[in-house]
């Protein structure tokens, strides 16, 4: 017998394992916080881009005699009011996965403009209560085309006034949709009722 130590394992094999555990568990947690973040993300994203397109419809009336625009190719009457790069992402929800959208002009969008609101006056009596845009699966439409497409049923609605709202479908269907005359002397704002209060 030799004099020699026994020689010890190499500990490769453990600093493997547990580079692999380590990894894996990372994996989990990020895996977990992908689905719990990005909902909210996808949601404040539509969200921004309704109020963003309302707004453009908005500025649209200003430099049209206060006519918003007409509901047949709404997309390329307000994308002028975006900036070249912007102009795609803003038209399309980011949680529509439909791989066909509805379309005008070459503009796919993932919002439905109000019937009743083509060629309207942006100075109404009811801006504040008047759904203007929605997430929808027609360019153009009533209370039926709504697509709530968010988490928990929710869509998200810019009114005639500029603000957006997140809001459920029954909520929804409670909506007037046809813009009144302003008051006079109004200007075509009146008080916010309680059911518009929200995220702007």
């Amino acid at each position: 017998m030799s004099d020699r130590p026994a020689r010890k394992p190499p500990r490769v094999l453990g600093t493997a394992c547990l580079t692999i555990v380590f990894l894996m568990v990372g994996a989990l947690v990020f895996i977990w916080m992908m689905n719990i973040g990005e909902p909210d993300f996808l949601l404040n994203a539509c969200h921004s881009n309704v109020k963003q397109l309302t707004l453009a419809m908005r500025t649209y009336a200003t430099d049209q005699a206060g006519l918003l625009p007409p509901t047949d190719c709404w997309p390329s009457a307000v994308t002028p009011y975006f900036r070249e790069n912007s102009q795609l992402l803003v038209l399309r929800c980011p949680s529509d996965r439909r791989k066909e959208r509805q379309s005008c002009a070459g503009l796919e969008t993932s919002y439905c403009m109000n019937l009743a609101c083509g060629g309207a006056e942006a100075k109404m009596g009811n801006a504040n209560q008047v759904p203007l845009l929605w997430d929808g699966e027609v360019l153009r439409g009533g209370r039926s085309s709504l697509a709530p497409r968010h988490r928990d049923h929710i869509a998200v609605v810019g009114f005639a006034d500029g603000h957006a709202r997140r809001m459920l479908e029954a909520e929804f269907a409670t909506r007037a949709l046809k813009p009144e005359p302003p008051a006079p002397g109004g200007g075509g704002v009146t008080p916010p009722s309680p059911l518009t209060k929200g995220p702007t």
